[in-house]
């Protein structure tokens, strides 16, 4: 299309590639302006744009180091942290570079240039070669087959978006981590027009068991045959990796003064960018005469002479800081292998890394380090989560919020920490409910147990049982149930005697029948005979004394009030049981005196006779009593 004259002027081949040319001119010119407004660490540096020997040209900060390309001859791959601190910057980059409206379209591992530092910068950047490509139908020859998407191959620019750039990083993480570029997007249409299977063949498949599977399938989704199956923008692309947002690095321009009929932009000179530059030539980390040769570079190319110092004073001011951000990483790194990660004050990772940050917002080492921080602070969160300190673990989350806010690990352990609040919040309702549902079925079944009830004692049991209840608890109804039983079975025992001293046949055979009944419903449950307390022994004692008492049973429930009285109970308690018997026999006693009334108004001489000696009797057991 064009030629270089001896004098160095470039011209059209031809009167009918003038046009093009033109066009293809003021495109270069107008996007190398554009790119040159970008001031990202990141992205390859732009110190000037002008327009000289009917041709223009875009001079470039100096860059030691080397390409991602060398670095992955003969196969070899990368380790995923080391993928996702060259990642992360990129990341940055194309972001601020997106939200400009300006497409790299031609990333891959040739264009990604990696410091001596580690840190990477994009290079060449082809949208103005592309974009001419589009006018001369000579597009496939600008693209680099494997790292670039299909709608490359046909689609017009502005049919080209943020997926495009998505698709070339995608292809450059997926060649890092297989050791072969992913299948061109041309072979894959032509397999889907034959109705074939895709054959892309997964990252997952790859990498698998070697990399995470977040990772590799944020590596497929990126590489989607479809646009719109893949990631739209570079933050949800982000979000595919659980990274949190990066912060984007500002912009400055300044124009200088040219000659004459030189149209000449600079951004000044902060950090250095790329090797990519015309005839520029520098020495190691030399400061200085570093700028001063870019600036000979400038003079020789554009054939001017001028000076620019406020850019070496940069220069000089940039390398000052870049020596105080490398010692401030090594503190850093030294602290988080020291688990110093926010703690102790002013001798910490975090503290130390917000250092850094100060001076390079964008620092790709750094903002990993806060991603490390964070990653350490909802691990201890978790760890609290599990022991049910919740507020703690809250406390610990705000904390690394404020570190990476928005982040998907903290929004991640958030949902667990209100998952589990909640949880427990139930359990500690229902175990409160339970408890009280335990509690009123066990005095129910020990109120049952006491009456003797066996079939609703039993059934009190099990319920009880359902409810969680203790061996001991269940041990001390089965123990009330058989004292019970055991009273009943002496009570019923001592009337059958008494009905058969009364020559009382009918009572003496019913009261007979009751302590068989008594005793085979005790040998039905094999309860095993209960140890009993001091205690246990006298309450059981008073307890028969006063079901004794309510059969009228005088001697049998005096000789139980001895026995207690024997194993040391209050007195205020064998009072109580006196009283008790006291009072029903001091009914009984006005019981018989009017059936003696009664009797004698009958002329009933037998039946008076009958009951007088029946209250002759309980007055002497009411004397007996006293």
């Amino acid at each position: 299309m064009a030629v270089r004259e001896g004098d160095l002027s470039v011209h059209p081949v031809t009167e009918n590639h003038s046009e093009q040319y033109e066009w293809g001119l003021d495109r270069f010119l107008r996007e190398a302006r554009t790119l040159a407004q970008f001031n990202h660490p990141n992205i390859v540096r732009v110190l000037a744009v002008f327009e000289e020997n009917n041709t223009g040209y875009m001079v470039m900060s100096y860059e030691e180091g080397v390409s991602l390309a060398d670095k992955l001859r003969n196969r070899q791959t990368m380790e995923e942290p080391m993928l996702m601190k060259l990642l992360v910057p990129l990341m940055g980059g194309l972001e601020k570079m997106h939200n400009e409206g300006f497409i790299h379209r031609d990333i891959k591992p040739d264009n990604i240039f990696i410091r001596k530092d580690g840190s990477p910068v994009l290079l060449d950047f082809g949208s103005a070669r592309q974009a001419l490509g589009g006018q001369t139908r000579t597009l496939t020859s600008l693209v680099t087959p494997g790292y670039a998407p299909f709608e490359q191959y046909y689609a017009k620019s502005d049919e080209q978006g943020p997926w495009t750039d998505i698709y070339g990083l995608g292809a450059t993480l997926y060649r890092a981590v297989t050791g072969t570029a992913p299948t061109d997007a041309v072979d894959r249409s032509n397999a889907l027009l034959k109705r074939k299977n895709d054959t892309y063949i997964p990252c997952t498949e790859f990498g698998q068991g070697r990399y995470s599977e977040r990772f590799l399938m944020a590596i497929d989704r990126s590489l989607r045959f479809n646009v719109e199956d893949r990631p739209q923008t570079i933050a949800e692309w982000r979000e595919d990796f659980a990274l949190p947002d990066a912060p984007l690095g500002g912009a400055s321009t300044d124009h200088i003064p040219t000659q004459p009929g030189t149209t000449f932009h600079s951004t000044g000179s902060e950090k250095p960018a790329t090797a990519r530059g015309p005839a520029v030539v520098a020495e190691k980390r030399t400061g200085v005469s570093r700028v001063l040769l870019v600036l000979v570079a400038l003079l020789a190319i554009a054939g001017g002479a001028w000076y620019l110092k406020p850019q070496i004073e940069q220069e000089i001011d940039h390398w000052q800081v870049q020596q105080n951000v490398n010692e401030l990483l090594d503190a850093a790194k030294l602290r988080l292998d020291e688990e110093k990660f926010t703690e102790p004050a002013g001798d910490n990772a975090l503290e130390t890394y917000r250092q850094v940050l100060s001076f390079q917002p964008d620092n790709a080492e750094a903002l990993l380090g806060l991603t490390s921080v964070t990653d350490y602070l909802v691990g201890n969160a978790r760890e609290a989560i599990k022991l049910e300190n919740f507020d703690q673990a809250k406390a610990i989350l705000e904390q690394a919020n404020l570190i990476t806010p928005e982040s998907a690990n903290i929004r991640l352990a958030s949902k667990d920490l209100e998952q589990a609040r909640t949880d427990h919040e139930k359990r500690i309702a229902e175990e409160s409910a339970r408890s009280r549902l335990l509690q009123i079925t066990v005095a129910d079944a020990i109120s049952a147990a006491d009456e003797g009830r066996v079939t609703k004692t039993l059934g009190l049991i099990e319920k009880a049982r359902t409810l969680r209840a203790s061996e001991e608890t269940i041990g001390n109804i089965k123990k009330h149930l058989y004292l019970a039983l055991q009273m009943q079975i002496a009570v019923a025992a001592t009337g059958a005697k008494l009905a058969v001293s009364n020559n009382d046949t009918k009572s003496a055979r019913e009261s007979l029948a009751r302590a068989k009944d008594l005793k085979a419903k005790l040998e039905s449950l094999n309860f095993p005979e209960p140890e009993l307390t001091e205690t246990e022994q006298i309450e059981n004692a008073l307890n028969t004394a006063r079901l004794a008492a309510t059969h009228g049973y005088l001697d049998m429930s005096l000789e139980q009030l001895k026995t207690a009285k024997g194993l040391g109970a209050e007195q205020q308690l064998l009072e109580s049981v006196k009283k008790q018997l006291r009072t029903g026999l001091e009914a009984e006693a006005d019981k018989a005196t009017k059936e003696v009334k009664l009797a004698m108004e009958k002329n009933d001489t037998q039946g008076a006779r009958l009951a007088l000696q029946r209250a002759k009797d309980i007055k002497a057991q009411l004397d007996k009593l006293n």
